[in-house]
């Protein structure tokens, strides 16, 4: 990235010396030739005024001239030559004057050039693609740390471009979702309710609001979350991540039958993901044992709410996803907190270093399979099935920031390709 503008730097000041030096130059070589032509004005007007008191005083020998009149011819012939001579400082003023001209031209240049190419950069160019291909660049350590940055620039041109685009839903909509990743469930929840304010009737947006909203409040999916999850319901009564999110409201407030009703039907939805179906059965099994009085085992609300479930998005082809079964390393098993968060995200393999999708959830849900697909993506030219090869990596966050930082646990994949894109990911390996 310096070396970049660096060079944007080196082409200013060659275009400004272009500009610049031979408009000075120019100016000196015509203050030179008319400083020449005035030295050679002055002593054509001294030779011809010799000439004429030559012939003055030849005229006044021969007695051509009376004396009388001598005196006063003498006189005119010496003011002429005078007043020849003293014109040309007013000369001398005006060079000044175009220097000077010249002189401020130059420094106006030098002040607007790299103003204007900059302002023109900004407008017409792509800083962000500058930025993602120094990110290409780096090394291995340096990619964890560009990853955040990167996603923060972009977060930041997509929330500038809309607000001079306010109606785009799908803009607010990933807008959202990078607020997500970044741990912001206000700002993501502003968002998902601005999208909702383009298209009202869209269950995927109600069901995805209502989790926003509910992460805003710490979990709790009552009150405004539950009215956005039933307003899901009514439009699409099928939406896998509203059945969810309705269960676990229900489960959160001991309707534990109504709850089974919620995740049994989600079970049964078509074209459900084998992992979502298989966490819904699971779900129901502990609704069930909380509901006969047994002691609670698992934790029957959170998975289905938080990670798996993507609404009809999930139903995109598995050449355009990605299926990761996560583990912890047995000597990372011992050490996380339940609390933890961890994040998983895929990246092309050879190309930018923009996250193409990311899912993040808490160190107790491992072992965990997630799924990655085109819905997740950050920007519309940056989708899983847009390229060839991509790798998954997955980090444990022990401050749970979005922000790599040192002593984190990470796990990367190696390039994953074809139409086939299962990976089995331990979590294992420290970073520096």
């Amino acid at each position: 990235m310096i070396q970049f503008w660096l060079i944007i730097a080196t082409m200013l000041v060659a275009a400004l010396l272009c500009v610049i030096v031979p408009l000075l130059n120019r100016g000196s070589r015509g203050d030179l030739t008319a400083a020449r032509a005035d030295g050679g004005g002055a002593a054509l007007a001294t030779a011809i005024f010799r000439t004429e008191i030559a012939e003055l005083k030849r005229q006044v020998a021969a007695g051509d001239l009376p004396d009388a009149q001598h005196g006063n011819v003498c006189r005119e012939l010496e003011r002429r030559f005078v007043d020849e001579i003293g014109a040309k400082p007013t000369s001398a003023t005006a060079r000044i004057g175009s220097i000077a001209q010249r002189a401020g031209t130059a420094a106006l240049l030098l002040a607007l050039l790299p103003s204007a190419a900059l302002v023109l950069y900004m407008r017409l160019g792509d800083p962000l693609a500058a930025a993602v291909q120094a990110d290409s660049a780096a090394g291995p350590q340096d990619s964890h740390a560009a990853t955040q940055g990167s996603l923060d620039v972009m977060v930041g041109r997509l929330a500038a471009r809309l607000r001079r685009q306010p109606d785009d839903p799908a803009g607010w909509t990933m807008l959202a979702r990078s607020y997500t990743v970044l741990e912001r469930p206000d700002d993501a929840a502003a968002a998902y309710r601005r999208a909702l304010g383009v298209t009202p009737r869209d269950p995927q947006l109600l069901a995805d609001y209502a989790d926003a909203q509910a992460s805003a409040n710490g979990g709790d999916l009552t009150g405004a979350p539950l009215q956005s999850i039933e307003a899901a319901l009514v439009l699409d009564p099928a939406n896998p991540k509203a059945l969810a999110l309705a269960g676990s409201a229900a489960f959160q407030a001991h309707d534990y039958p109504r709850a089974i009703g919620y995740w049994e039907r989600l079970d049964q939805v078509p074209g459900v993901s084998a992992e979502i179906a298989s966490q819904a059965r699971a779900n129901v099994a502990e609704a069930r044992q909380v509901a006969s009085g047994a002691p609670s085992t698992q934790r029957a609300a959170a998975p289905l709410a938080s990670t798996a479930v993507q609404g009809t998005a999930a139903k995109t082809a598995l050449s355009s996803a990605l299926v990761i079964h996560m583990r912890l390393s047995p000597e990372l098993a011992a050490r996380v907190r339940p609390g933890d968060v961890v994040f998983v995200y895929a990246r092309a393999t050879n190309g930018p270093r923009m996250p193409l999708a990311v899912q993040r959830f808490h160190a107790d849900e491992l072992p965990a399979t997630v799924r990655l697909d085109d819905s997740m993506a950050m920007a519309p030219n940056l989708r899983l099935s847009d390229f060839n090869a991509v790798t998954v990596e997955a980090r444990v966050s022990a401050s749970g920031s979005a922000q790599p930082g040192t002593g984190d646990w990470i796990g990367t994949s190696g390039p994953l390709t074809g139409e086939r894109r299962d990976v089995e990911l331990t979590i294992g390996d420290v970073l520096h």
